[in-house]
């Protein structure tokens, strides 16, 4: 009897610990975004994009930056699919994120190959969304005045990497979160970036040991070079 007792305890003890888990906190400096999401959004997505900020301090950071310099007012998440003819389902808009319901259901799928190894942390892909679109959010668009077509062209290239490499180190910074703060080894490194759904971009980046991109002239060239023979992406 009291061994039954105690098993149901340890039951019940059992869910409520996982209702805690399932309340993810907000950072108190993002209460002015998530807040009007929880109403706009339904829970499943909520949580998806509150997950991502909590998966990685990195991003979180940046969004947090972005509040207090009023360059973030809103994350909305539209229905459906973008159909207006634009190749984008997700973008920097003012002060907004946006993000099509179906583009963020895409996200979660984050195994894009076969091989796996038991020590595999997968890519949080909309973390890498929320990283890219917040340096949109952050550097301004180059002005076509005063410069050649080609200048223009390559300065928005350039920003584009800038975007792409800030979302791959905030993909690289919630692994290692979710790693119990050790940094990955080479082999996680490796199946983080070829189970990544913008991979594309980055594969002649120089990744460091530790899993980051440097911003420097080289890992710009690289991945300026990629984009230059790329099709657009689904993501500004």
């Amino acid at each position: 009897m009291r061994a039954r007792r105690l098993l149901a305890l340890l039951v019940v003890a059992g869910v409520l610990a996982g209702g805690a888990r399932a309340e993810t906190p907000v950072p108190a400096t993002l209460q002015p975004i998530f807040a009007p999401l929880s109403r706009t959004a339904t829970p499943e997505q909520y949580q998806q994009i509150l997950g991502a900020v909590n998966a990685s301090p990195m991003l979180a950071k940046e969004l947090e930056i972005l509040v207090a310099r009023r360059k973030l007012a809103a994350i909305t998440v539209l229905p459906g699919h973008n159909s207006a003819g634009s190749p984008y389902n997700a973008w920097a808009d003012r002060s907004a994120i946006v993000l099509h319901a179906d583009f963020l259901k895409a996200q979660r799928a984050n195994r894009a190959v076969d091989v796996a190894h038991a020590d595999d942390i997968l890519p949080n892909n909309t973390v890498f969304c929320l990283g890219h679109l917040a340096y949109h959010l952050a550097i301004e668009d180059p002005s076509p005045q005063g410069t050649s077509l080609q200048v223009y062209l390559r300065q928005r290239l350039e920003r584009e990497a800038g975007a792409f490499m800030q979302g791959w180190n905030n993909v690289v910074d919630a692994a290692v979160h979710a790693n119990g703060g050790k940094p990955l080894g080479s082999r996680q490194v490796a199946q983080l970036l070829l189970n990544m759904r913008y991979r594309f971009a980055l594969m002649k980046a120089e990744i460091s040991p530790n899993g980051y991109i440097e911003t420097n002239p080289r890992n710009i060239d690289a991945i300026v070079g990629v984009l230059r023979v790329s099709p657009l992406t689904d993501i500004q």
